[in-house]
């Protein structure tokens, strides 16, 4: 079980992005147009678990439209739980969730580090990770700083 479960979402929203990755080291970023939220896990299948059940909810839905997203989610999901964070999963993830919110980027923290992407280069330069002896160090450093400000 995992430390968000059985829990109202206004109870764990910050639990998830306010740990470190380098221990939690599964990250997702998710955002509406506005508001970008980077969270980390365990694994992929916690990861999978809080985007079938948690992440909707952050976004707004509840209700009939909470259980219709999540039983869309559920084929894309299970595929992520077989074949992993691949873009194609991450695709089809955002046209279920579209236009509400999308996921950005997924990965392991250590492709974090070497995803020549827009994101993870920008937080990487934003962190000054790239220069950094321990990059890792540095986006954790980062991100704690980041949280804290918002």
């Amino acid at each position: 079980m995992h430390g968000w479960e059985g829990r109202p979402f206004a109870d764990i929203d910050r639990l998830t992005r306010k740990r470190d990755p380098r221990r939690h080291p599964i990250g997702c970023v998710t955002t509406d147009g506005e508001r970008e939220i980077v969270q980390w896990f365990g694994n992929i299948p916690e990861l999978s678990q809080f985007l079938r059940r948690m992440e909707p909810q952050r976004w707004g839905l509840a209700g009939a439209a909470l259980i219709e997203i999540k039983a869309q989610l559920e084929a894309v999901l299970t595929r992520v739980d077989v074949f992993g964070l691949t873009e194609d999963n991450r695709l089809a993830h955002n046209r279920l969730t579209a236009p509400r919110y999308e996921v950005v980027w997924w990965g392991s923290l250590q492709e974090l580090l070497r995803d020549p992407g827009e994101w993870p280069s920008q937080l990487r330069a934003a962190a000054g990770a790239d220069d950094a002896d321990d990059p890792a160090v540095r986006i954790a450093e980062h991100l704690r700083e980041r949280l804290r400000q918002h």
